[in-house]
């Protein structure tokens, strides 16, 4: 499951984002970070789905994929306003994929 593989890049990229330079500064890189996830995810969990769909996916991975996506919406729908809530949703959403990663791997 490459997209699980991916998120925890992502998510940590946006960390990046939020901790680098000055506040100001930090919060337009995270914003552009943001921005660029989350164009992306729709259409990259469209196509894993599509993908699942037709080559058979058994229910655990389909679940799997669907729950990486509803930590990735959840990032998307409700960002964080500043860099201690941000990393605080960042951490959370980092805790979720590598629960994620580790059962996909099992």
């Amino acid at each position: 499951m490459k997209y699980v593989v991916l998120l925890p890049a992502l998510l940590m990229s946006i960390v990046m984002a939020l901790v680098s330079c000055t506040s100001t500064e930090s919060q337009a890189n995270a914003a552009k970070v943001f921005d660029t996830i989350c164009v992306a995810e729709p259409g990259i969990y469209a196509i894993s789905v599509s993908l699942a769909n037709s080559h058979g996916w058994s229910a655990s991975k389909i679940n799997k994929l669907n729950t990486a996506h509803a930590v990735v919406y959840r990032l998307c729908t409700d960002r964080p306003t500043n860099m201690i809530a941000g990393l605080v949703t960042l951490t959370a959403a980092y805790r979720d994929i590598l629960a994620l990663k580790s059962a996909t791997e099992a």
